[in-house]
């Protein structure tokens, strides 16, 4: 669940940083190094959600550092996505 909320992050930041220029569609094609310290999530708790941009390829290749955390910054998930914008 971590992973797609944190690429849904990513998705959001492709959208607003394309708005307006035909780009329709992101594809997630990896994860990488991603790293879950609890093995559950609690139901209870606000996370906050990061998606930092690394390399914005020419080739469409976009990769991304992500982040998941609580509001004392515990980290819950964090890890690296490849993204492909068409």
């Amino acid at each position: 669940m971590a992973v797609e909320i944190i690429a849904q992050a990513c998705a959001l930041f492709v959208s607003i940083r394309q708005y307006g220029t035909g780009i329709t569609q992101g594809r997630l094609l990896k994860c990488r190094s991603f790293e879950f310290p609890n093995p559950t999530l609690p139901y209870d708790t606000t996370f906050t959600i990061e998606a930092r941009l690394k390399l914005a390829g020419d080739s469409g290749l976009w990769m991304f550092e992500g982040s998941m955390m609580d509001e004392n910054n515990r980290i819950w998930a964090s890890g690296d996505m490849s993204i492909l914008v068409t």
